[in-house]
C-alpha cells in the first residue's frame, strides 16, 4: 500500500528563519520495525540537505511562505509484514525546529547558531 504523509513547514511568524526536520521512527511490535517496513517513496533532496540526522530547508522560509515538501508519499512494504499483530503500530514522527536567519551569519541552515540540543 502507498499511503500519502505530505510533510511541509509554514511559516506563520513575522521573521524568516532558518529550519530543520528530524524523522523519528516508531512501532510498538517485537516483529516489526517501522523503518524497514515504511518507505518514504519520493524524498527531495532538492530543495532538503540531509546533514547529521537532519534535513535543512536549503534558504530562509520567509513569513507567510512555505517549504517544498520534504515528502509525500509512504509505502507499506507488504512483504516485510508476514505476521502483522492486531493493535501495531508504525508511525514517522516529524519534529520541526527553526532559528531565525535574520543577524544570523551562517552560510547554511546547519551551520545557525541557536539550534535546541538534539
Amino acid at each position: 500500500d502507498v499511503v500519502t504523509k505530505k510533510v511541509f513547514i509554514e511559516n506563520t511568524s513575522g521573521h524568516p528563519f532558518w529550519l530543520r526536520v528530524q524523522l523519528v521512527w516508531g512501532d510498538n511490535s517485537d516483529r516489526l520495525v517501522a523503518e524497514d517496513v515504511l518507505q518514504i517513496m519520493d524524498l527531495n533532496e532538492t530543495e532538503w540537505i540531509a546533514h547529521e540526522g537532519y534535513y535543512y530547508y536549503h534558504i530562509p522560509l520567509q513569513p507567510g511562505k512555505s517549504t517544498e515538501p520534504l515528502f509525500e508519499k509512504v509505502h507499506l512494504v507488504g512483504a516485510l509484514v508476514d505476521q502483522y499483530d492486531i493493535g501495531t503500530a508504525l508511525t514517522i514522527s516529524v519534529k520541526a525546529s527553526a532559528v531565525q536567519s535574520e543577524n544570523n551569519p551562517a552560510a547554511n541552515p546547519w551551520e545557525a547558531s541557536g539550534w535546541p540540543a538534539a
